[in-house]
């Protein structure tokens, strides 16, 4: 068994991020964040909008994401999202989020949340 993660990043129409050699991944789910280090026992889970922090041993980084699912396997940690958050300043009472969005990634975000809803039953 490896001693360290691997994180994929995947939207329907790319590869938003793909590393190994990470200590430590946190994630956002519905009922608050969850952390994931290696040896982690093997979970599917749903994804909120918010940050994705993992330390690659030399300092944490962060990947902004719409929600998705989130699936954990032999250390590697894959999340299929819809796509990226980013930081806009639309206006100052707003929050500041807005959604990367195309139709593709808009028809997985319906797709992935009746799979959810699916798997709840």
């Amino acid at each position: 068994m490896s001693e360290l993660l691997t994180l994929r990043v995947v939207s329907p129409g790319e590869v938003i991020f793909e590393g190994s050699q990470m200590k430590r991944i946190v994630a956002q789910l519905p009922d608050g964040e969850i952390a994931f280090f290696p040896g982690h026992t093997p979970l599917l889970a749903e994804t909120v909008d918010g940050a994705v922090v993992y330390d690659d041993g030399e300092k944490e980084n962060e990947i902004r994401l719409f929600g998705g699912i989130l699936r954990v396997d032999e250390n590697v940690v894959t999340i299929f999202t819809g796509g990226r958050l980013t930081e806009e300043a639309i206006d100052a009472g707003g929050s500041g989020l807005f959604v990367e969005t195309s139709e593709g990634e808009e028809e997985f975000s319906r797709f992935s949340q009746a799979l959810i809803k699916r798997l709840k039953l």
